[in-house]
């Protein structure tokens, strides 16, 4: 008991030196009631203090160019200063002090209630000027001037330009003729008056007559009239003569002027499949090929057009064969892919003289031109008159 009456003094004595910001050795994270109080004379005893502040009162105004300060105090008397931010100018609206003029600028301001003043340019107007009046019309030949005005009294002029002649419609004043000239004029609202020669026409003739008709021995004659003077031209025709083409494997001597003949055709001399002795033509069987366009289909993925095939007999050599071409374009095609047929060749009794094999590697979109030779021996076999091409797809 005696050592808790001592106690009770210091106690009463270490609160008042640490309330309100005196040096405190309590632990102030803690809440009062996880504090603990030692007797031992070397133990601290923990307090805790929270600020109470007051409402901000403010010290110093701040202005348009300087900040202000307000303070707040706790009732430990702890005080708290803050700046207040300087407000910036508030002008009012702008007031006119000097007008813009067409050609010189203005002015304008405006003031803050601080007294600060901004001011401004006004921008020149320019010109407003009215509409163009004429002063001094413009002639035919000579140019004449406008003007307009500013409402400052500034003047501007520009020259219209002369007008030019304006002439009436061309009227003749004397009639040209097959053989003379004639002439006409036209006149301007100014007076001035221009002429032109109008050329002499010249005859119209219309077409020739025949008035008498020449032939390979005769002379003929023809004429025609000017429709307009009616002068007449006479000219003679000649007598064309007999123009003689000599006699050939298929026609006879024959006048080209009258037709007349003289004598017979000559006739080929020769074998199909070798040349005609007298004229050199090769006499070759009529060919018939099978009809274009041909749409070919290798699955779903290749496929294409055969859009032409031609056929011609060349000289190879001693033989004289038959070249077969074949235009193809590619519509589907998967890469490496060959398109082949077989080509077979028959006479006009329907028999198989022969068969070849053509092959097409093209790319997508792409068109081709192969060729394949039939070799005189391989159609020339029957001495056949007609030659029939089929073609046929290969898988």
């Amino acid at each position: 008991m005696k050592r808790t009456t001592l106690l009770i003094p210091i106690l009463l004595g270490m609160i008042l030196l640490t309330a309100c910001g005196s040096q405190q050795t309590s632990d102030t994270s803690k809440p009062v009631s996880e504090q603990s109080l030692s007797t031992d004379a070397a133990d601290t005893i923990p307090v805790s203090h929270v600020h109470s502040f007051s409402e901000w009162t403010i010290i110093k105004n701040a202005t348009c160019t300087e900040p202000g300060e307000q303070e707040r105090l706790c009732s430990c008397g702890e005080k708290q200063t803050q700046k207040i931010a300087a407000t910036g100018h508030t002008f009012g609206k702008w007031t006119t002090v000097k007008d813009a003029t067409c050609t010189e600028p203005g002015e304008q301001e405006r003031l803050c209630s601080c007294g600060e003043k901004q001011t401004q340019a006004i921008a020149a107007t320019g010109h407003t000027f009215g509409e163009w009046t004429v002063v001094k019309d413009a002639t035919c030949t000579e140019n004449g001037e406008q003007e307009r005005v500013c409402i400052c009294g500034e003047k501007q002029t520009q020259p219209i330009v002369a007008t030019g002649h304006t002439f009436g419609e061309w009227k003749i004043a004397k009639h040209a003729t097959c053989t003379a000239t004639g002439e006409e004029e036209r006149v301007c609202i100014c007076g001035e008056k221009q002429t032109r020669t109008i050329a002499a026409k010249g005859h119209s003739f219309g077409e020739w007559t025949i008035v008498k008709k020449a032939n390979c021995i005769s002379e003929g004659a023809k004429e025609h009239k000017c429709s307009s003077c009616g002068y007449k031209e006479n000219e003679k025709i000649a007598a064309t003569g007999h123009n003689w083409k000599e006699a050939t494997c298929t026609k006879p001597k024959t006048c080209t002027v009258c037709g007349e003949t003289n004598g017979s055709a000559l006739g080929h001399t020769g074998n199909i499949g070798e040349k005609c002795s007298r004229c050199g033509q090769a006499l070759y069987p009529s060919v018939i090929l099978p009809k274009t366009p041909i749409n070919y289909n290798y699955g779903n993925l290749n496929s294409g057009v055969i859009n032409q095939i031609s056929y011609n007999f060349n000289e190879y050599g001693n033989l004289i064969i038959l070249e077969l071409t074949f235009n193809v374009t590619l519509t589907k095609h998967t890469p490496g892919f060959v398109s082949r047929f077989l080509v077979k060749l028959y006479d006009k009794n329907g028999i198989v003289l022969d068969s070849r094999f053509i092959e097409f590697s093209l790319g997508l979109n792409e068109t081709g031109i192969e060729s394949i030779i039939f070799s005189q021996v391989s159609w020339n076999k029957t001495n056949t008159t007609e030659l029939r091409v089929e073609i046929e797809e290969m898988d």
